[in-house]
């Protein structure tokens, strides 16, 4: 049998064969694939949301559908826009399904490299059971650190992109204790020595918060140490916007609130144990009580809370409980909220506005805890609800000063079970002299609010 050779022309047809398959392997996805993948997702995201299908069957149906398209290769821009109405934060399948492209743009050394790392410690792909958690938290803190320590990251930190907050926002969600193990949090403080926009550095602040949580196992010297730099970057970003010419006034706003936050007492450590914080009340349902200091001599409990807040309408039913208890004792509960500049009125399921009417607002009060069957005293400080000395960065939060007006306790919540704070109560009454019940409190939680 006589072979025929293959001609040089037969070679360089083979050749141009092999270079379009190759082209065409190494080609992002066309438009017109990722239209039809993003009304794939949308109508996965519709049966979920009918209970038509469980997460579980959602996911599968995406990885099924998908499967139809050419995945390799996305662009930035691509993953951006499946990432649309939260899909790639919903759907663990889509994360699985991006993640190759990710790790291959976040390997450029550019502004593109370091915001595909952004986007991939966001969104790495979750752990199938419980018993790989422990080794996804391992991975998700390497993300995190490849992110941090990008080539591109000084470029990413100065744009204008929808998620720079996620930069220091994210750490929030990673296991404390996994975290105190390795070298994270150090390496995300070197990013404070540098110029970022104020996107970025108002959300600095969730670095003290992390760092000040137990299971993190950090000393105080080193979250002061934490407070003080991150304190001094808002500071900065601060001073930066007051020299723009029509700087956003929410971030000003709320880097101002920071700033006080870090500065305050809570955060100084110099809170428990010390004399309680002056706080000035421009409304009190009690007579003749114009500041927390006038309560000196009974033990307060201190309950911030608003209209608008749903766990602390929920929480009610557990004051309304300790306030039956206390009834006849020295003691008084006293739910401290401020001008909202909105009242909620919940038995109507109205908001009413109250902008520039404060008098309107505190007359709404009265009506609203009978409504509600608040049977506690209420007051409206002069200071913001979020109370920067007692460190509240959620509502509700409870704070309970003794009867010689040292504070003793603070970040309690009052949806947990109310005979943790009676025990507290009973104690510092009897500390004080002061008559307490004789028998405990029943362990009952009256409240549905949970963590």
């Amino acid at each position: 049998m006589i072979k025929k050779s293959t001609t040089p022309a037969q070679l360089v047809l083979i050749f141009f064969v092999f270079l379009t398959i190759a082209c065409t392997n190494d080609a992002p996805p066309k438009d017109s694939e990722i239209t039809s993948s993003k009304e794939l997702l949308k109508e996965a995201d519709s049966l979920l949301r009918a209970k038509q299908l469980t997460l579980e069957q959602v996911n599968a149906k995406i990885t099924k559908d998908l499967a139809a398209f050419n995945m390799n290769n996305l662009t930035l821009e691509q993953i951006n826009s499946l990432a649309e109405s939260n899909m790639l934060y919903k759907f663990n399948a889509l994360r699985k399904l991006v993640e190759p492209s990710l790790i291959k743009l976040s390997n450029q050394n550019d502004v593109v490299g370091a915001n595909a790392a952004s986007i991939y410690k966001t969104n790495l792909p979750m752990p199938e059971t419980s018993k790989d958690s422990a080794s996804f938290q391992q991975r998700w803190i390497a993300a995190y650190s490849d992110f941090i320590s990008h080539p591109g990251i000084d470029a990413y930190i100065n744009t204008d992109d929808r998620m720079l907050f996620d930069v220091f926002g994210r750490i929030q969600f990673l296991d404390p204790a996994s975290v105190g193990k390795s070298n994270l949090i150090e390496e995300m403080m070197v990013l404070l020595d540098r110029p970022m926009s104020s996107r970025v550095g108002t959300t600095s602040v969730i670095l003290f918060d992390f760092v000040k949580k137990p299971e993190f196992g950090a000393s105080e010297e080193y979250i002061q140490e934490v407070r003080t730099k991150v304190l001094k970057k808002t500071r900065e970003i601060i001073a930066e916007l007051k020299t723009q010419e029509s700087p956003s006034k929410s971030t000003l706003e709320n880097l101002e609130h920071v700033a006080l936050y870090l500065d305050g007492a809570s955060a100084r450590k110099q809170l428990i144990g010390y004399e309680a914080p002056k706080m000035k009340f421009n409304y009190n349902t009690i007579k003749n009580v114009k500041s927390l200091s006038d309560l000196k001599g009974k033990v307060v409990i201190l309950d911030f809370w608003a209209t608008w807040c749903s766990p602390c309408v929920g929480s009610f039913p557990n004051v309304v409980e300790l306030q039956k208890r206390y009834k006849d004792y020295p003691v008084v509960i006293l739910g401290v909220t401020s001008l909202q500049e909105a009242h909620t009125d919940r038995k109507n399921g109205k908001r009413i506005d109250t902008k520039g009417k404060p008098e309107l607002e505190y007359s709404l009060m009265k009506p609203f805890m009978e409504d509600m069957g608040m049977t506690w005293e209420v007051a409206f400080s002069e200071a913001s609800v979020f109370n920067e000395d007692f460190g509240v960065r959620g509502i509700p939060h409870v704070a309970v000063v003794d009867a010689k007006g040292i504070v003793r306790y603070n970040e309690l919540r009052p949806y947990h079970a109310p005979w943790h704070e009676a025990e507290k109560i009973d104690q510092l009454l009897e500390e004080a002299g002061l008559p307490f019940p004789s028998e405990p409190m029943e362990k009952t939680n009256y409240s549905k609010v949970t963590d």
